[in-house]
């Protein structure tokens, strides 16, 4: 008897089995800075598929989320899968998963840039619930009504902007 768990690998042939577009990068949050707001470059972020020496599909990610409100949300929905990011943030929150981009590191999570579109792939979720052994488990009593733990919001702006948009939030609270 025991606790068995499955993990797929983020490699080419997971990027190959979801897409055949010749655009595809794969991004993996590697650094404690993969913040996504303003002053994020990219450079954070490790390149696992594709080529983009210059992170320039972050850089124009970057700048459309932060810019993103309720009236221009259209040119972020033609640039980001909003239900994955909004789904994995759902799944993120049950767990308790705050060693994460909703916590204060901003890392362990993967974006997958294909035709034209980037996806939110959650990873690494080992500390979830109540795992997380910078805080004991007391990380398990977050609002979900603001998923992050030990980083204000502010310093979300993925997180933040989604859930500023009523039909967003009313989605990432049904998930």
């Amino acid at each position: 008897f025991g606790f068995y768990l499955c993990i797929e690998a983020y490699d080419d042939s997971f990027v190959e089995r979801h897409t055949d577009s010749a655009d595809t990068v794969l991004y993996k949050a590697d650094s404690e800075n993969c913040t996504l707001l303003p002053s994020d470059d990219g450079s954070g972020f490790t390149v696992s598929y594709g080529k983009d020496d210059s992170y320039a599909h972050v850089r124009e990610l970057v700048s459309v989320l932060n810019a993103t409100t309720a009236e221009n949300k259209t040119e972020l929905e033609k640039l980001l899968d909003v239900n994955s990011v909004l789904k994995s943030l759902a799944v993120n929150t049950v767990m308790g998963n705050y060693d994460s981009y909703s916590g204060s590191k901003a890392h362990n999570y993967y974006l997958l840039y294909s035709k034209g579109q980037f996806s939110y792939i959650g990873w690494d979720y080992n500390m979830s619930i109540g795992g997380f052994n910078e805080d004991n488990g007391s990380s398990v009593a977050v609002d979900i009504l603001s998923p992050v733990y030990n980083v204000d919001i502010s310093k979300r702006p993925l997180i933040e902007k989604l859930l500023a948009i009523e039909k967003y939030k009313t989605t990432y609270l049904e998930y």
